[in-house]
C-alpha cells in the first residue's frame, strides 16, 4: 500500500472513529436505561403481589421494613423498592427503610416516589379510592415527590390512575364486587456515560414511570361507603356497624 493510501486511510479512520464510539456509547447507555426500566417493573410487580394477599384496611402497624408481625400495609408494601442492607447502605432513607429487595436500583429520597392507590368495586363501578382522605399514599409524603418531573417542575396533580380510568378497565361479566391495588413507581434516570450529543436530545436526568395492577382483599362492610343491608345508613352511622373493620352491617 503507497504512502497516498496509508493516508487516506488514516483519515477515514480518524473521521469515522468518533461516530463509532458514539454509536456503541448510545446502545450501551440505552442497554442500562432498559436495565433499569425493567428492574422496576419487577419491583412494581413484586409489591404489587405483596400487596394483593394483604388487608389495606387493618389497623396500621409501624413504619420499618424489618419487622414481620406488624404489618403497615402501604409502608411496607414500599418496602420491597428498599435496599436488602445492613442499614449503612440504603441510600440516604432512614434506618427503618431498608431489608428490601432491590439491590441495584436505590432510589433517591429527593427525587424518586412510590405511590400506592386502592380501589373499591360495588356492581362493576368504582365507589372509594383509599386511604383516605387523598386516595392515594406516596413514600416521600407531603413532598409528593411523584408530581414533578426530574428537573423540578410541577407536572401533574393526580396519579396517574383516576377512578374513571379504573371504571373504563372493567369488563360487564366480572365479578361485581372487587378491589384492586395499584402501585406505581417514579424514577429518575441519570445517563450513566453522559454522552454530550445525548444532552441535547433527552432529558437528563430522564423520569421513569411504571405501574402494576393486582387483585386485592375488599374494604370491610362498615367502611366501604355503601348501605349494605339497606336499612338507609351507611358504615359508622349503621347502629349495627361496631367497628370500621366489622365487616357486617345488619349484625
Amino acid at each position: 500500500m503507497s504512502k497516498r493510501h496509508r493516508g487516506q486511510a488514516l483519515v477515514e479512520l480518524t473521521l469515522t472513529l468518533p461516530i463509532i464510539a458514539l454509536l456503541l456509547g448510545g446502545l450501551v447507555e440505552v442497554g442500562i436505561f432498559i436495565n433499569r426500566y425493567l428492574t422496576l417493573i419487577d419491583l412494581t410487580r413484586e409489591a404489587a403481589r405483596f400487596a394483593s394477599n394483604r388487608d389495606s384496611f387493618s389497623t396500621p402497624g409501624d413504619s420499618d421494613c424489618s419487622t414481620s408481625g406488624d404489618l403497615n400495609f402501604y409502608y411496607d408494601t414500599t418496602c420491597i423498592f428498599s435496599s436488602p442492607g445492613p442499614p449503612p447502605a440504603c441510600s440516604g432513607w432512614p434506618d427503618t427503610f431498608c431489608n428490601g429487595f432491590n439491590p441495584d436500583l436505590p432510589l433517591k429520597p429527593s427525587q424518586d416516589d412510590i405511590v400506592i392507590t386502592v380501589f373499591s368495586v360495588n356492581n362493576n363501578t368504582v365507589t372509594k379510592a383509599w386511604p383516605d382522605p387523598s386516595g392515594y399514599w406516596a413514600l416521600s409524603g407531603a413532598s409528593n415527590n411523584w408530581q414533578y418531573d426530574c428537573q423540578g417542575n410541577i407536572v401533574t396533580t393526580q396519579p396517574f390512575f383516576s377512578s374513571a380510568d379504573v371504571n373504563s378497565f372493567l369488563p360487564p361479566n366480572a365479578p361485581p364486587d372487587k378491589a384492586f391495588v395499584i402501585v406505581e413507581a417514579y424514577y429518575c434516570y441519570y445517563q450513566v456515560l453522559h454522552l454530550p450529543i445525548f444532552y441535547q436530545v433527552i432529558p437528563n436526568p430522564l423520569k421513569i414511570h411504571v405501574y402494576t395492577v393486582m387483585p386485592t382483599v375488599q374494604p370491610p362492610r362498615c367502611m366501604d361507603t355503601i348501605d349494605n343491608d339497606g336499612d338507609g345508613f351507611i358504615d359508622m352511622a349503621d347502629p349495627q356497624c361496631v367497628s370500621p373493620t366489622d365487616n357486617d352491617e345488619a349484625n
